[in-house]
């Protein structure tokens, strides 16, 4: 991709032609040494990539990027696993999910240990895990989830899914073969279940563990939704409302106050909804859609030539005013520190448990 000299890179704070001169610095020391460099420019290698040549070669070849740790962050699953059924239906709520994962659930801790070579057994590592599976051929609920066309799928044949194939399948275990990010838990849960693990490209580990990562915070929060809730119905006498407390704390080692527990709804919800949106933090999206209008034809050039940009729509709200939705390029979306992709996809998993 060509950049604008003086464009400023948003992780080395350095213009684009400082890097550019670097980079040449870099190759020319290297041949002078006595290395043969072959390079390419990115938009020479898109134009490749669109020839039937090099389609060809990659559908002969193996090739894989590196592990992306927000491919192992899946959204929701819900499936209709029978389309109609006539019968009584059983509703069952599972009251504060998102705090009891929070709170009691494993969670990673620290640095991740980057493998690349010498892979060990799974079951000796605990984080992200890049890898190849032989789907079983047999499994009613398939175990991992893939995604293709934007679409999140539970196959047992990659072919079939990539081919929306309805009738029997018939294709090689190379072809039914599934590479993907997940949590080792996962994987360690799909073999179980039949799948075979072929390959491994790359380990995201970690050293380190703790089931009490959030506690603190999540008792906090739960117990003032707890006392803004009021008491259960059915507690009126003194001792029956002693002995909720008590239960209470001997369940989730939280002590409520007897003259803090009155219904007040508005203290609830934020209670909640800190509860709530708390793990989701973690997983947010840092690239979102972003509206900019301009007026004059300077800043409708210059917002198409950026490169910092990928336009997504334009459209004319009013003869004057022209609108842009764009989100930023890849290469230069700006990194948030309270966002952490592995907390949010052990959380997304533990749910499921």
């Amino acid at each position: 991709m060509c950049y604008d000299g003086d464009l400023i890179h948003p992780l080395t704070g350095t213009t684009m032609r400082s890097l550019r001169q670097k980079k040449e610095g870099v190759i020319d020391t290297l041949r002078q040494r006595g290395y043969n460099i072959i390079q390419m420019l990115e938009h020479d290698f898109e134009n490749l990539k669109k020839t039937e040549e090099f389609k060809e070669f990659l559908l002969q070849h193996e090739v894989t990027d590196r592990l992306n740790p927000r491919d192992a962050f899946f959204g929701g699953r819900t499936n209709g696993i029978k389309l109609f059924f006539e019968g009584c239906a059983k509703y069952i709520d599972f009251t504060s999910l998102y705090p009891w994962v929070n709170k009691y659930c494993e969670y990673l801790v620290g640095h991740p240990e980057i493998i690349t070579e010498h892979f060990q057994d799974i079951d000796n590592y605990f984080g992200l895990v890049k890898c190849k599976v032989f789907p079983p051929k047999n499994l009613f609920h398939p175990v991992l989830l893939f995604r293709y066309n934007g679409k999140l799928m539970f196959p047992l044949c990659r072919t079939c899914a990539e081919t929306l194939h309805q009738n029997i399948c018939s294709h090689t275990d190379e072809e039914r073969s599934i590479t993907g990010t997940w949590v080792t838990e996962e994987i360690r849960k799909a073999r179980e279940k039949g799948y075979k693990i072929i390959k491994i490209y790359e380990v995201y580990h970690f050293q380190s563990s703790s089931n009490d990562l959030f506690r603190s915070y999540i008792d906090l929060f739960l117990k003032i939704k707890q006392e803004a809730s009021g008491y259960l119905k059915g507690c009126l006498s003194d001792q029956q409302k002693s002995e909720y407390i008590i239960s209470y704390s001997e369940n989730e080692n939280i002590y409520l106050d007897k003259n803090s527990i009155n219904v007040n709804l508005g203290r609830r919800s934020v209670a909640k909804l800190a509860l709530n949106s708390f793990w989701g933090r973690w997983g947010m999206n840092l690239n979102k859609s972003q509206l900019t209008f301009v007026s004059t034809v300077h800043d409708f050039n210059k917002m198409l030539i950026d490169k910092t940009k990928h336009i997504k729509d334009v459209f004319l709200p009013t003869p004057e005013i022209a609108a842009f939705q764009w989100t930023q390029s890849n290469n230069f979306v700006t990194q948030d520190s309270s966002t952490n992709i592995f907390i949010a996809a052990f959380t997304r998993l533990a749910m499921l448990a």
